[in-house]
């Protein structure tokens, strides 16, 4: 915790403060990125986010399976739902790739972020249009 130092002025304090609050940030913002990683790339260590920030237009197809996110969230879901103090209640019979979306964006919430899904229309080979969903990560500085 951090404490006034004796014949401390206020704004040295509060610099002080601002910085220590922006380190716990920072601390969870990789924390949220080493769980996107090993969430979308598993045991891949040739491919991965090198920042919340290279998270931008993911079609929602090229992200990891029902099957896959459910064993994730199973292993990781209180982990997690403690270091950032989610209050979610644990189920796992509802564990989908959408569950770990709303998760991660949850998370992003408490250190000034979001996830932000858009849908578009893609015309397809047959010349259908199709709507896709595509995931962005924004993240205030």
């Amino acid at each position: 915790m951090i404490e006034p130092i004796e014949n401390e002025p206020i704004h040295a304090f509060m610099f002080r403060l601002k910085m220590a609050l922006n380190g716990v940030r920072y601390d969870k913002r990789n924390k949220i990125l080493d769980f996107l990683n090993a969430w979308k790339f598993g045991l891949t260590k040739s491919k991965y986010y090198k920042s919340l920030n290279e998270f931008k237009n993911i079609f929602y197809r090229d992200l990891p399976k029902d099957n896959i996110s459910k064993e994730y969230l199973k292993e990781n879901f209180e982990k997690y739902n403690d270091l950032f103090d989610l209050d979610l209640e644990y189920d796992e019979d509802l564990f989908t790739t959408y569950n770990v979306l709303y998760f991660i964006k949850l998370m992003l919430m408490k250190v000034d972020g979001n996830m932000k899904k858009e849908v578009i229309e893609i015309k397809n080979k047959n010349n259908k249009i199709v709507k896709r969903n595509v995931y962005t990560i924004f993240l205030k500085r």
